[in-house]
């Protein structure tokens, strides 16, 4: 799973379990929000390893480094301690206020255990018991970017920072609407761009049809195999095909996004004339 999807569940478990407050916010640092900064730097620690390939000249490593001892059940109590007293430390010196050393401990553990099971989910495989045993377990139930699976995990903070709050509800309802539109297409761009599996799907028009891509993952080292082609054209070539493609792909995702977010404004426009009723 890419980082920033970790980051963002890891946000989320310290919001929901931890009691944690926004990661950014124009209030003095608390208690609550050092627990959410906890929770997301576990969830995205054990991707540090990838920092050994800026001093590496080796092609491979990716395969044989990437996803070991930082992705280890074995080493996970280990990292939450030391990050958990690293913290302490930072918090004392900037004089924040900070949970229990032992409460620190619980959310690293539970923020590494999280990447540790979402990356478990993927194919290219996780070296779980390192540095015990160097097999590479794989449940291969989610693709590595899997821009739904995101949405899910960052759709209950939206919500939940447009409600916090009857004032300007109306107005942080409004942003997120502009903001989900503007990232449905940002989103589609980058993700054709890098060849990720998008699915579309568009009726025949003019002797083209667009076929759902098809994308098989190999496992070690990420790499993909495409079985089929992303686009069948019939007469007019396979550019015109992905134009189409490209098309229907943006313009759904822009509608889906844009009724959800629709959805959001009404029902914040609906609950702020309530409350000014009462």
């Amino acid at each position: 799973m890419d980082t920033i999807t970790h980051g963002i569940a890891g946000a989320l478990i310290g919001k929901a379990s931890f009691g944690g407050d926004d990661l950014v916010a124009f209030r003095p640092m608390s208690r609550a929000r050092v627990a959410t900064w906890a929770a997301m730097l576990g969830a995205i620690f054990p991707d540090s390893d990838i920092l050994r390939d800026i001093f590496s000249h080796n092609p491979l490593l990716i395969m044989t480094w990437h996803r070991s001892v930082t992705h280890s059940l074995v080493c996970m109590p280990l990292f939450a301690v030391a990050l958990a007293a690293l913290t302490r430390w930072v918090t004392r010196a900037l004089k924040w206020e900070a949970p229990s050393f032992a409460m620190l401990t619980l959310i690293y553990a539970v923020g590494i255990l999280s990447h540790i099971l979402l990356d478990l989910a993927t194919s290219f495989g996780t070296m779980i018991w390192s540095p015990l045993e160097w097999s590479r377990p794989a449940w291969d139930l989610l693709f590595i970017v899997d821009f739904t699976f995101s949405a899910l995990l960052l759709g209950p903070q939206l919500l939940a920072w447009v409600y916090h709050k009857p004032e300007n509800l109306k107005n942080r309802a409004s942003i997120t609407w502009s903001l989900l539109a503007l990232a449905t297409v940002g989103v589609t761009a980058i993700a054709q761009n890098v060849g990720a599996p998008i699915s579309v799907a568009g009726k025949p028009r003019d002797g083209i049809t667009c076929a759902v891509c098809d994308v098989e993952s190999c496992g070690i080292g990420g790499v993909m195999r495409v079985r089929g082609a992303d686009t069948l054209c019939a007469s007019r070539g396979a550019r015109a095909g992905e134009e189409i493609c490209r098309r229907v792909s943006v313009a759904s995702g822009v509608v889906g996004s844009a009724a959800a977010a629709a959805i959001v404004v009404a029902l914040g426009w609906t609950d702020q004339h309530a409350a000014r009723c009462v």
